[in-house]
């Protein structure tokens, strides 16, 4: 979906940065007041054949393909093919089929082949002027430069012009949404951003009523975003911008089962910086995430390893 995210005004340059559960919420795990310090080594990972900014990616699943966007007014979608034997990322050319003079990005691809991402395209005031932003398409491995059957994914906004889900991240089965309800005044961050779930009832996804009470210990005043989702659907990973400070951190969350609430979240500590938008490996032995760099201001691919 996996997404993560940018701050900037709403609708130039948008935040771009499991399965189903029951209506009983079993009490989440005890608080864990320490860091996660499984993953280590910060490392740099470059894209062979691209030289621009990297943003929300995603690695898909099956280990052969990373998803990504770039920064600015009309961000748009981009592929890179992955070679396990060698450990490397060779460029591959942007996803024609969904980019437009909008923005387009966060890309979250599940194990059906269902492929997600954001758009502006149709959202107010331009367009066909529909509030929804999730869109979803067949996505073809043989040619991935274009995805088919391009939908939108209707019935998951608010309702209201300023409201708006900028952010989505599918299961891995595909029967899941974790997406981001943002509210927007015009202001350069949300001035809400906060977790809900849906869930595919058969017939479309539904907003999950229990959302509040899953991300009950995740949703704070502050602002979330850049969901990740674990193959099991009991990790939980995301970015928290802590609005006083403008400060950004990437932190993981657990819970016991799939009914259950997440737990209290840690951080993850990584190497300073604007850092967001974590996303694992297939192995789930690797965490990506973008981070800015201080010197030349633009955003890079980082990875940490854990056992």
């Amino acid at each position: 979906m996996k997404t993560e995210i940018c701050l900037v005004l709403l609708l130039t340059s948008l935040f771009l940065g499991a399965c189903s559960t029951e209506d009983v919420i079993e009490d989440p795990p005890p608080p864990m007041n320490t860091d996660y310090t499984a993953f280590t080594n910060p490392e740099l990972v470059n894209i062979a054949g691209y030289t621009g900014e990297v943003m929300e990616a995603f690695f898909s699943r099956d280990g052969l393909f990373m998803f990504f966007n770039n920064m600015g007014d009309n961000k748009d979608v981009f592929y890179a093919s992955y070679n396990a034997q060698t450990d490397v990322f060779t460029f591959e050319g942007a996803i024609s089929a969904i980019n437009t003079p909008a923005v387009e990005g966060v890309p979250t691809l599940d194990n059906n082949g269902r492929f997600y991402y954001i758009s502006t395209f149709n959202y107010p005031p331009g367009g066909a002027q529909i509030l929804d932003t999730i869109y979803v398409g067949d996505f073809d491995s043989s040619s991935p430069a274009v995805v088919n059957n391009l939908a939108v994914v209707p019935n998951l906004d608010e309702g209201l012009v300023g409201h708006l889900n900028f952010d989505v991240e599918v299961s891995p089965d595909g029967t899941t949404l974790y997406l981001v309800d943002g509210i927007f005044s015009g202001n350069a961050f949300p001035d809400v951003s906060n977790f809900i779930y849906a869930v595919d009832s058969g017939a479309g996804f539904v907003r999950a009523a229990d959302s509040a009470a899953i991300f009950t210990n995740i949703n704070t005043n502050e602002l979330e975003y850049a969901a990740c989702i674990s193959q099991n659907g009991l990790e939980f990973f995301f970015t928290r911008l802590e609005i006083a400070t403008l400060e950004t951190r990437n932190y993981r969350a657990t819970r016991t089962n799939l009914s259950a609430a997440f737990g209290e979240p840690q951080e993850i500590p990584l190497n300073g910086g604007f850092i967001e938008a974590p996303t694992l490996s297939p192995d789930e032995k690797q965490l990506y995430y973008h981070r800015r760099n201080p010197t030349t201001n633009l955003f890079e691919l980082y990875r940490v390893t854990r056992p």
